[in-house]
């Protein structure tokens, strides 16, 4: 799965620069987007679960 998901990025990253199409960048970005804020979100739920349980993984204020 990560493997197709690095050959996905590869082939939109070659079409954005020989392309150098604004739809293409803004599609790149939109995956970034869908891809990281799931991850993000995770990460959140995460932390607030272990702080909840007594335990804070990293003591970093929030952003």
């Amino acid at each position: 799965m990560n493997q197709l998901m690095m050959l996905f990025y590869s082939m939109l990253e070659t079409l954005s620069i020989s392309d150098s199409n604004p739809i293409m960048e803004i599609l790149f970005a939109l995956m970034y987007l869908v891809v990281g804020m799931p991850i993000l979100v995770a990460v959140l739920v995460i932390r607030v679960v272990l702080i909840l349980l007594g335990w804070d993984p990293v003591p970093v204020p929030w952003i």
